[in-house]
C-alpha cells in the first residue's frame, strides 16, 4: 500500500468520524435548541425541561461508564451502528406523546444510546492513528461538533415558525437514519486492513522498530489487572481530573442550554430570536479547540496547566456577567460564548487529550468513558439545578454560582499540574 493510500485512508476516517459526531450533536441537542420554545409553547414549565435534559445527562453518564468497559472488549464498529440505530428511533417517536414521564423515557433512552459513540470512536482513532494524526482527528471531531451546534441553532427557528418543535425531532430522525448506512459501510472498509494506517506510515529502519518497540511495550503493559490499573488512575490523581471535568461540563452544558431561555426572559428577545443568538456560543467553540490546540503545543505543554488557564479566564468572564447580566444583550452574549469557549478548549484538554495517555495500558476506551461521564455527571447537575435557581433567585444569582464553580475549577486544576507533570514525563 502506497504513502499516498495511507495517508487518503487516514483522511477519509476522520471525515467519517466528523460526520459521526456531527450526527450525536444533532440528534442530542435539538432537545435543547426546541426547549425554550417547548416552555412558551406547552404546559411544559423550566424544572419539567430540566428534568428532561437531566434524565439524558444521567443517562448517558453511566453509559460512558458501561460503553467505555465494552469498548475495551468488543468490536466498537457494532457498538456505534446500535447507537446511531436506538438515536433514530427515539428522535422519531418523542414529539409523539406530550406527558412528561414519556419525554423523560425517551430521552434517558437517547442519552444511553448517544454514549455508544465517543468511547468507541476513541479506541477506533487510537489503534489505528500515531500521536499526531490522533490529535488533528480529535480537533476536527470538536469542530465539527460545534459545526453541528451552529447548524441547528440556525435551521431550529425556521422549523419552529414553519412546522413546529416537533418537526425538528423528525427531522433529526431521517439525518441520523440517513448516517447509519454510511458509518456501516464507510468503517468496514476503513478498518478491514487490521494494521493501523498511521502505525505502517514510517519510511525508514528506524522508525519501523520503534514502532514495533511500542507495540511491544503496549502488549506487556495490557496485562496489567484491574487493581493495578486503578493504582495507577490514583498515582496520577485521576479522582480530582474527573471532579475538575464535572466542573466543566456543568459550565458548558448548563450555560448553552439555558442561554436562550436566560436571553427571552431576560431581554424580551423572542424564543425563536434566541435560539438564533445561541450560535456564538458553538462558534467560539470552534475557535477556542483550535487554538486551545496550538496553545499546548506552543506554551502549556501540560493538559492542567491549560486547564487552569481557561478555568480562570471563564472565571473573568462570568464575574463580569454577573454585574451585566440584566443591562446588554450582546454583552451577555459575548461574555457567556467565551465562556463557553474556554469549557470546549479544558474538554479537549482533559476529556480528549488526556485518556490516550493510558493506549498502551489497553484501556484508552475505558478511560474515555469515565472522563466522559464525568461531564456528564456536571451536565445532569446543572440542566436541573440552573433551572431551579433561575426560577426562586434569579438569573443574576445563578451567574454568580457559575463563577465560584470556575473559580473552584481554577484552584483544584493548579493543584494537579505537578503531579500531572510527573505522570506525563514517566508515560
Amino acid at each position: 500500500m502506497t504513502t499516498g493510500k495511507k495517508r487518503l485512508q487516514v483522511h477519509l476516517l476522520i471525515a467519517l468520524s466528523c460526520l459521526l459526531y456531527f450526527t450525536s450533536y444533532m440528534t442530542r441537542l435539538d432537545f435543547n435548541a426546541v426547549l425554550a420554545d417547548m416552555i412558551a409553547t406547552t404546559p411544559l414549565t423550566k424544572s419539567q425541561g430540566g428534568m428532561i435534559g437531566t434524565a439524558l445527562f444521567i443517562t448517558y453518564g453511566l453509559g460512558q461508564i458501561v460503553i467505555g468497559f465494552l469498548g475495551d472488549r468488543i468490536r466498537p464498529n457494532l457498538i456505534i451502528m446500535c447507537g446511531l440505530t436506538v438515536t433514530a428511533v427515539c428522535n422519531a417517536v418523542f414529539p409523539l406523546c406530550d406527558h412528561i414521564a414519556f419525554y423523560i423515557s425517551i430521552w434517558g433512552l437517547n442519552g444511553f444510546a448517544q454514549a455508544m459513540f465517543w468511547p468507541p470512536l476513541i479506541r477506533i482513532l487510537a489503534d489505528r492513528f500515531d500521536k499526531r494524526d490522533y490529535s488533528t482527528a480529535l480537533v476536527w471531531i470538536c469542530a465539527a461538533a460545534n459545526a453541528a451546534t451552529v447548524l441547528l441553532y440556525l435551521i431550529v427557528p425556521l422549523f419552529i415558525v414553519t412546522l413546529g418543535w416537533e418537526s425538528v425531532f423528525f427531522f433529526m430522525a431521517g439525518f441520523s437514519a440517513i448516517v447509519i448506512p454510511i458509518w456501516g459501510l464507510g468503517i468496514t472498509k476503513l478498518t478491514a486492513d487490521n494494521a493501523a494506517p498511521a502505525d505502517t506510515a514510517a519510511d525508514t529502519d528506524s522508525e519501523r522498530q520503534a514502532n514495533d518497540t511500542d507495540k511491544s511495550d503496549n502488549t506487556e503493559r495490557k496485562k496489567l489487572s484491574a487493581k493495578d490499573f486503578w493504582k495507577v488512575l490514583l498515582c496520577c490523581n485521576m479522582p480530582c481530573i474527573f471532579i475538575a471535568i464535572a466542573l466543566h461540563g456543568f459550565l458548558k452544558d448548563g450555560i448553552t442550554t439555558w442561554m436562550p431561555t436566560y436571553l427571552d426572559e431576560t431581554f424580551g428577545l423572542g424564543t425563536s430570536v434566541s435560539i438564533l443568538v445561541n450560535i456564538a456560543l458553538p462558534i467560539f467553540g470552534i475557535i477556542a479547540v483550535a487554538l486551545a490546540a496550538v496553545l499546548m503545543i506552543k506554551l502549556f505543554r501540560n493538559e492542567m496547566t491549560a486547564s487552569a488557564a481557561y478555568f480562570a479566564v471563564s472565571a473573568a468572564t462570568l464575574l463580569l456577567l454577573f454585574f451585566f447580566a440584566d443591562k446588554h444583550a450582546s454583552l451577555s452574549i459575548i461574555l457567556s460564548a467565551m465562556t463557553v469557549g474556554c469549557m470546549h478548549g479544558i474538554n479537549l484538554m482533559l476529556v480528549s487529550d488526556v485518556p490516550a495517555l493510558f493506549v498502551k495500558y489497553g484501556k484508552i476506551s475505558t478511560v474515555s468513558g469515565l472522563t466522559n461521564a464525568s461531564t456528564y455527571i456536571g451536565s445532569a447537575l446543572s440542566s436541573y439545578l440552573i433551572a431551579l435557581l433561575a426560577e426562586k433567585i434569579g438569573w443574576q444569582y445563578s451567574i454568580l454560582m457559575w463563577f465560584a464553580i470556575a473559580a473552584v475549577g481554577t484552584l483544584l486544576c493548579c493543584v494537579m499540574i505537578k503531579r500531572w507533570k510527573r505522570f506525563t514525563d514517566e508515560t
